[in-house]
């Protein structure tokens, strides 16, 4: 008993050294412009934002709202395509939070959402861009774009890896791709970022 606790205490020391390390690591990173290919669009303001799915097409984000409705945005521009403000959410969300219908020119498709209330977008490329989100000093999270074969989590893998956004200034709801790989989101509590490549 007392080699297994002896054991036990010598793992949680590497363990903690090798937490410690990778958090320190982590928080000497900075927001920093994506790299090539990756070029990003203007931040758009959206008050109060809660969920935001891709349309299967990957050329329009649907973003939502827990008070304001619903708006549909171009992926390739950034611009409002759509707007509708019924704020009923039981009209246009399914009872689990993780579809809701769509509005203009997506009118008649459902949307696959993800943020407050649950759900996720894909973290991968099929090319192997990734994204994931770490936090150090939780609970700021930050967003770090990882290039293929990268990995911000192993040192020896971290080369080429950046950190695209932190929730220092309002609530991170999610970050993810489209399902083409071909936009990448990061959505907070106020407004989303798009990057296109």
């Amino acid at each position: 008993m007392v080699r297994y606790v002896l054991v036990s205490c010598a793992s949680l020391a590497f363990v903690n050294g090798h937490v410690r390390s990778l958090r320190n690591r982590v928080r000497k990173l900075t927001t920093v412009p994506a790299p090539d290919p990756w070029r990003s669009l203007p931040v758009i303001a959206v008050g109060g934002l809660a969920a935001v799915g891709f349309t299967d097409d990957s050329k329009s984000l649907l973003v939502l709202s827990s008070a304001g409705g619903r708006s549909l945005y171009d992926t390739g521009t950034g611009e409002r395509i759509a707007r509708d403000r019924d704020a009923n959410l039981n009209n246009w969300l399914s009872e689990d939070n993780t579809m809701a219908a769509g509005i203009g020119v997506v009118a008649d498709d459902t949307v696959h959402v993800a943020g407050l209330w649950g759900g996720g977008l894909s973290t991968l490329t099929s090319d192997g861009w990734s994204c994931t989100v770490v936090a150090p000093d939780w609970p700021i999270e930050r967003v770090v774009l990882q290039p293929p074969g990268a990995d911000v989590i192993t040192e020896r893998f971290a080369s080429g890896c950046v950190q695209i956004a932190d929730s220092a200034v309002s609530d991170l709801r999610v970050a993810g791709f489209s399902p083409d790989g071909r936009t990448l989101v990061v959505a907070t509590a106020a407004d989303i970022t798009l990057w296109t490549r």
